[in-house]
């Protein structure tokens, strides 16, 4: 398993294959969706200059942002690289019920990662860590 502290400190060829490797993997599609659509909300958590430094990075990095479904599915896969080597292992493990928390959890410890990486307070629905 690679160790990555937080997706910034990967250079800009590892950064797009970890990126397509999370666009790719069909266990992450659905909680890639549903986070682009928390990104692309009304409300979405992440302040505009956030979101144009990390469009910066998928770009320097090379990914082809629309053949991988657009800019807010190359954002969420982005924001999921701290843990994304965990949960594509807890991913393989099936879709059962018992896998739903330990993914929430996942996906909440990442998010938490990639903010604070912007020195961003986490929200409060991704500050506990269940």
């Amino acid at each position: 398993m690679i160790d990555m502290q937080t997706q910034v400190q990967t250079s800009g060829t590892e950064l797009k294959v970890r990126i397509e490797e999370a666009l790719k993997e069909k266990g992450l599609k659905k909680l890639i969706t549903n986070l682009a659509k928390e990104l692309n909300g009304e409300h979405s958590f992440l302040p505009h200059d956030v979101e144009a430094q990390i469009r910066n990075e998928i770009v320097s990095a090379g990914v082809a942002v629309s053949q991988h479904g657009g800019w807010y599915r190359c954002i969420a896969a982005y924001l999921l690289l701290p843990k994304l080597d965990d949960l594509m292992q807890v991913k393989g493990m099936g879709e059962s019920q018992k896998v739903a928390p330990i993914v929430q959890r996942l996906r909440n410890e990442a998010l938490r990662e990639s903010l604070s990486a912007f020195g961003l307070e986490v929200p409060a629905r991704y500050a506990r860590a269940s």
